[in-house]
């Protein structure tokens, strides 16, 4: 049997190894390995063997992380491997300080990439406002311009993953990824930006140690 402390550090170590490692795919492929969450979450069940039985409270929480990624999973929220990575994170690291893991870091990552997304369109649109060329050749009432300016950008020769927004003269808005959905290529209007949710997903889990 293993000291609760040292079980705690070996968890911490390895659900940041774990987004580490998924991060850095993410980031350059957008796509994550599947094995990578079997890597990290069969030594993290293992580890609930070699500790004194776990609390209530780990087990619910570990539960409610475990719906949280299911249904990221199921209903395609975000990308499948993000819902992956919360089951994982469930299971690997469940509880820190009384409070559950996995669902404060979905609940934060989802606040980050909002936030990201929104100042990162913003700078891109207000750049082409200060060059005259914001929403040049398009033709779209008032209000869906303004939510245009907060959730697409006009495509840059050195993005690659981005989702066409726009068709003809109009935009074409996306809320929700579509995994079979093909990445812009050569098109050069208004983009969607298909940002890499899992190194949010490891800024957050950070954020959450050092915080608490």
């Amino acid at each position: 049997m293993l000291e609760p402390s040292t079980i705690l550090v070996l968890r911490q170590i390895m659900a940041l190894t774990m987004l580490s490692v998924a991060s850095y795919f993410d980031i350059k492929t957008r796509q994550v390995d599947d094995r990578i969450w079997l890597i990290f979450a069969i030594p993290g069940i293992v580890l609930y063997f070699l500790a004194p039985l776990p609390s209530f409270t780990t087990i619910f929480f570990l539960v409610i992380g475990t719906i949280i990624g299911t249904t990221w999973f199921l209903t395609k929220a975000f990308g499948q491997a993000d819902g992956l990575a919360i089951i994982a994170l469930a299971v690997v690291f469940p509880i820190f300080n009384e409070m559950p893991v996995s669902v404060l870091v979905a609940l934060a990552t989802t606040l980050l990439l909002g936030l990201f997304g929104t100042f990162y369109n913003i700078a891109y649109n207000l750049s082409d406002m200060l060059h005259g060329n914001l929403f040049h050749g398009i033709n779209e009432k008032l209000h869906r311009k303004i939510l245009a300016f907060l959730t697409m950008h006009r495509k840059r020769s050195y993005e690659k993953f981005v989702i066409p927004s726009q068709t003809g003269d109009k935009f074409s808005f996306h809320f929700k990824p579509n995994p079979d959905e093909d990445f812009a290529g050569d098109f050069t209007g208004y983009v969607s930006s298909a940002f890499p949710l899992l190194p949010f997903m490891l800024v957050a889990l950070v954020l959450f140690l050092v915080i608490f």
